[in-house]
C-alpha cells in the first residue's frame, strides 16, 4: 500500500478509538458480547468514573447501546456493541492491519519513494 494511502487512513481514522481504554472496551463488547459495567469494570480493572466517562463517550458516537434494568432490587446496567461501533472497530483494526503489512513490505525491500 503506498504511504500516501496510508497517511489518508491515518489522519482519517476514528478518534474514539485514540484511547485504548474504549478500544478495549469495544473490543471486549463485540468478542465477548453484552456486558454489565461491573463485569467490565473488573475485567478491565478501571474505576467506576473512568469507564462511565468512557462508556458514555462511546454511547454518544451510537457505538453502544444501554440497557438499565432491575435484578432483584439491584440496578444493572448492560451494553451491547451497536453496528455502528462494530463497523468503526473493523475498519480501525483494517487500518492497523495495513499498516502492519505496509511495514513488513518495506523491511523486506528497500524504498526509493521520497517522502514529500
Amino acid at each position: 500500500m503506498k504511504i500516501e494511502s496510508l497517511l489518508g487512513q491515518f489522519y482519517a481514522r476514528d478518534k474514539a478509538f485514540e484511547s485504548r481504554y474504549r478500544l478495549v472496551i469495544m473490543y471486549v463488547l463485540v468478542a465477548h458480547g453484552p456486558q454489565e459495567f461491573s463485569a467490565l469494570r473488573l475485567l478491565l480493572g478501571m474505576s467506576d468514573g473512568n469507564l462511565a466517562t468512557h462508556l458514555k463517550y462511546l454511547e454518544r458516537l451510537s457505538y453502544l447501546n444501554v440497557h438499565k434494568s432491575f435484578v432483584e432490587r439491584r440496578p444493572q446496567t448492560q451494553y451491547t456493541p451497536t453496528e455502528t461501533g462494530r463497523r468503526a472497530l473493523r475498519i480501525h483494526l483494517q487500518f492497523h492491519q495495513a499498516l502492519a503489512a505496509s511495514l513488513e513490505q518495506s523491511s523486506s525491500a528497500p524504498s526509493d519513494q521520497v517522502l514529500p
